[in-house]
């Protein structure tokens, strides 16, 4: 095998795919697998859960595969210069990297030891925009739950049906909901639940791609994204998700709009004095005012009004700042809508924007 391309584009490659490589379970996994032929340099990296391969045209001069550690060879040819470079596989297994007066000698294992790639069709599919994909997975992946226990929750449902694509995530304290339009979905309606740690590494993707389209396909226990020469295939999380509509109040006592920035500062500053394991704040709602409230009886207490447009009974309510907070971080719109009902019921937050397809709930604390 002998490969010859710039440095930064193998480098691009490379940190496509190692994110997926884990050396905790298999040895092997953490290697990553040059496979050098006529139509390209594939690199691939896997976990068993996810695999990620990517494909670099007119590079191969030699064809041959290997496999080498991803760490090691991110590493080496990170702290390269720009400039062309040459990867070459001798007799001995060894990887060969060359760039201008720099060498290095990598072990190298044989291609047969790697895990294959799985095969898929394109069957169930659909595309959609990188950019409105990449914008409603973060409005939903921060409220993924990290309990084990709840693997159904580990995960991002996804619908589609013929018009429309929706994201649901929920950790059992929080929902958060982001749709957009499709202009169509090539079969069945699909609903799938995609482990979180193939949104993390497809958004890594996506964040340094240029604007482009996403191919979703769908087979029966795993999912495809196919970005430009990119392939990420993840195993799906079986099992039912929540009824996740019947969390989402029907009817509403209070519609206040409030400034995102304002009220995003406003909890910054008064949750330097929350009790950091609770994460509690409280909103006091009265006459055109909300009184934002952090009390912590080792650090004291921090208080903080605001003029508002609320004509409601008197009425304390009790989030957690740090909920509030993710999803501020997500909304485009100057506004928000939080909507109430009682102290004890959940809140929804959404975008003044009727643009942004969102919503978000939140459950209350006790105050």
């Amino acid at each position: 095998m002998k490969i010859v391309c710039q440095r930064s584009l193998i480098l691009k490659a490379i940190n496509d795919v190692l994110g997926v490589t884990n050396k905790d379970t298999l040895p092997i996994l953490s290697n990553i697998l040059l496979d050098g032929r006529a139509s390209g340099l594939e690199l691939v990296g896997t976990d068993l859960e996810v695999g990620i391969k990517t494909v670099l045209p007119d590079v191969v001069k030699e064809i041959g595969a290997i496999t080498v550690s991803a760490r090691k060879l991110s590493d080496i040819i990170r702290e390269l210069p720009e400039a062309e470079l040459q990867i070459v596989l001798d007799d001995n297994n060894n990887v060969i990297i060359s760039c201008q007066n720099a060498q290095f000698c990598l072990n190298g294992i044989r291609k047969e030891e790697f895990p294959l790639f799985p095969e898929f069709s394109e069957a169930e599919s659909f595309e959609i925009s990188s950019e409105i994909l990449t914008d409603i997975i973060k409005k939903t992946i921060f409220a993924v739950s990290k309990e084990e226990s709840r693997y159904t929750l580990n995960g991002v449902l996804l619908n589609a049906t013929a018009g429309s694509l929706t994201l649901v995530a929920t950790d059992g304290h929080r929902l958060a909901v982001a749709g957009t339009t499709l202009e169509k979905v090539s079969s069945d309606d699909i609903s799938i639940i995609i482990p979180i740690k193939a949104l993390n590494e497809l958004s890594k993707i996506l964040s340094v791609e240029e604007k482009s389209s996403v191919r979703l396909m769908v087979e029966e226990t795993q999912v495809i994204f196919k970005v430009g020469s990119t392939i990420i295939v993840s195993r799906l999380i079986e099992g039912p998700f929540p009824d996740y509509d019947r969390v989402i109040p029907k009817e509403v006592n209070q519609k206040i709009t409030l400034s995102r920035d304002e009220l995003t500062h406003v909890i910054r500053r008064v949750s330097l004095l929350a009790n950091q394991k609770t994460c509690s704040i409280k909103f006091i709602l009265k006459h055109d005012e909300m009184e934002i409230v952090a009390k912590n009886p080792e650090a004291g207490e921090a208080k903080e009004l605001l003029k508002i447009n609320y004509q409601g009974d008197f009425i304390k309510l009790g989030y957690n700042y740090r909920y509030l907070l993710d999803v501020l971080k997500c909304i485009k719109s100057e506004n928000i809508i939080f909507e109430i009902t009682q102290p004890l019921n959940p809140a929804v937050v959404r975008p003044e924007s009727e643009i942004e397809n969102y919503l978000y709930v939140i459950m209350p604390m006790k105050v």
